[in-house]
């Protein structure tokens, strides 16, 4: 699994700094912020323009922004 993982990850870094050269993500670490799914959309073309990708990527970080933002839950030791 562990073999897995690391080529996953330096398959998807390989696309990112594609997509960084070209437009698509304003950083590598952006490729991070998306589904498999999305991700395959931009290795394979379907998603070619900055268009179709930024406005997602924005949506992520704000949505992870907010997240960061909320109040720890309390826990309550029974």
């Amino acid at each position: 699994l562990v073999t897995v993982m690391a080529v996953a990850r330096h398959w998807a870094l390989g696309a990112a700094q594609e997509a960084v050269h070209d437009g698509r993500l304003s950083a590598v670490e952006d490729v991070f912020l998306l589904e498999l799914e999305e991700l395959k959309q931009v290795m394979t073309g379907e998603w070619s323009s900055p268009e179709q990708v930024l406005p997602l990527i924005e949506q992520r970080r704000a949505e992870q922004a907010a997240w960061a933002a909320q109040e720890p839950a309390e826990v309550v030791a029974d």
